[in-house]
């Protein structure tokens, strides 16, 4: 039955919120995070054999505390959710379920779960805390590097393969519930929104909280949350990376991340396919994704480190320049120079010379694109006809060259992201 929400006018199915007034499970989740002061547990206070230390954040189902378990002499999160999910049977008994699969997912990638119960009119979490900061503060602090990113998501991907493998998809990934350590080590948070694929039970599907961030979501979470599987989540994964390559979300008619900074080619082809709207083109498994990313980031050694002040270093080994167009490798020269080097054979009057400095002047210019500005700035002040016309030619080879290798993108612009 459809229901409209008092307090938005959003027209929803009144059967994902039932036992609860008439709001959808976006005004709900927005109370949530609402919640007076009173209602927060104090620092010091005691609840079920844990110090609460302080709050750690809101979410759509309720309070993070950073606490100490007195038994263990550990510090761990404690998630306590909102209280009237508590009044629900058929929450409770979805919330049982899901906790024990979510404790089964014992990975280094995936936020632990020690326990979960209820204290009163109060469901709750203990889980794994992770001393660092989210992905989403890592962003606000500067743009990552795009070696930075590629540190991060292969990691993200061995969580969700892992997560996938157990039937279980996270349904809202994003930067929020990405999780990175003081060592560099990427952790999942948050599978709240879980939903168990090997379960058929009606129950055990519904939900009261909202299902998913939408600048996040895969088109398909729009239109049936029944026909959900776990290449949402690698939709969600490849807005993540394009938002890290280039601070931007992929929203409408976006340009590949070549486009918007200095990455390898190949890195477009991989986003833009984690991007497909069409199920059967993306990606099937997080693995896939992984892999595709070593590929391209072979022989680089790279690593995540948190400062105290929560902003991300990365060390990385110098053999990053035919990867990502940034670093040079030790004991090679530089950019600027290799580029004056191979315009000087470009203007030489032995044809064979000339055709294999153009040859590789385009080679330059589809792994970088500040090489392509700087030979359209070449070609736009050449006076004579003959360098005009030389220049021309490469920067139009430059441009068939790499649509060649990122051969998706067209086909993405005009049926997947275009529409």
């Amino acid at each position: 039955m459809k229901t409209r929400c008092a307090r938005c006018d959003y027209v929803f199915d009144s059967q994902e919120a039932p036992g609860l007034e008439a709001a959808c499970p976006q005004c709900l989740a927005a109370s949530v995070a609402a919640l007076p002061e009173d209602d927060l547990l104090k620092p010091g206070a005691m609840f079920r054999g844990l110090e609460i230390k302080g709050p750690l954040g809101r979410g759509g189902m309720g309070v993070v505390y950073k606490a100490r378990q007195i038994e263990l002499g550990r510090i761990v999160a404690l998630k306590v959710l909102d209280p009237r999910l508590a009044g629900d049977p058929d929450f409770i008994q979805r919330f049982g379920r899901e906790a024990r699969a979510l404790a089964a997912l014992d990975r280094p990638h995936i936020v632990r779960i020690h326990e979960f119960g209820r204290e009163g009119d109060q469901l709750f979490l203990t889980m794994e805390y992770v001393d660092g900061v989210s992905l989403r503060a890592l962003m606000r602090e500067r743009r990552l590097t795009p070696a930075e990113a590629l540190a991060i998501v292969p990691q993200i991907c061995e969580g969700l393969e892992c997560a996938h493998s157990m039937g279980v998809i996270h349904r809202d990934i994003k930067p929020e519930n990405i999780l990175v350590d003081r060592e560099g080590r990427v952790k999942i948070a948050d599978f709240g929104l879980a939903k168990m694929l090997r379960q058929d039970d009606a129950v055990a599907t519904r939900t009261h909280i909202t299902m998913g961030t939408p600048a996040y979501m895969a088109p398909e979470q729009y239109e049936s949350l029944k026909g959900v599987d776990h290449r949402a989540d690698i939709y969600a994964l490849g807005v993540v990376f394009y938002e890290m390559l280039t601070g931007e979300l992929p929203v409408g008619r976006f340009d590949p991340p070549s486009v918007r900074v200095q990455v390898d080619v190949r890195l477009d082809e991989i986003v833009l396919k984690a991007l497909e709207k069409r199920l059967d083109r993306r990606y099937q498994r997080a693995a896939e994704v992984k892999t595709d990313l070593e590929t391209v980031a072979s022989g680089c050694a790279r690593r995540v480190v948190v400062g105290r002040k929560g902003v991300a270093v990365m060390a990385v080994t110098l053999c990053l320049l035919g990867v990502l167009g940034v670093f040079v490798p030790w004991g090679q020269e530089d950019p600027a120079s290799r580029i004056d080097r191979v315009l000087a054979r470009l203007g030489g009057g032995d044809l064979e010379e000339r055709e294999a400095a153009s040859k590789e002047l385009i080679e330059m210019g589809v792994g970088d694109r500040g090489v392509l500005a700087r030979l359209e700035k070449l070609r736009d002040g050449a006076t004579a006809p003959e360098a005009r016309g030389r220049l021309e030619g490469v920067i139009r080879e430059v441009d068939y060259e790499a649509a060649r290798r990122v051969r998706l993108v067209p086909q993405s612009w005009i049926h997947g992201h275009g529409q």
